[in-house]
């Protein structure tokens, strides 16, 4: 009880989660993220999107998107070389 006191409850309740978040593995915890980034990408007809990540999995899933690039060309580059002239991505400068 004299650690709760000095420490307080919160910050034990943030160590007992965090300790319980460690035991998920890391696959598992990408495999929840890529499933909700799929269901999030899939509810619509079109995406738009800066993000290179929803573009392969716009991609992968053959969802039509619209890609805004960022200012170091890093989304165009990528779009450039794997990509270039497929029908489902349009690059755009501005929405």
């Amino acid at each position: 009880t004299s650690l709760m006191k000095r420490v307080g409850k919160s910050w034990l309740g943030n160590f007992a989660r965090v300790q319980q978040a460690k035991r998920i593995s890391f696959r598992e915890l990408a495999n929840q993220r890529v499933a909700r980034g799929v269901e999030m990408l899939s509810r619509g007809r079109l995406v738009v999107t800066d993000r290179l990540h929803a573009h392969i999995i716009c991609m992968m899933l053959g969802i039509p998107h619209v890609v805004l690039d960022n200012n170091y060309g890093k989304l165009g580059e990528f779009i450039d070389c794997w990509h270039d002239g497929d029908p489902l991505v349009r690059r755009v400068a501005t929405v």
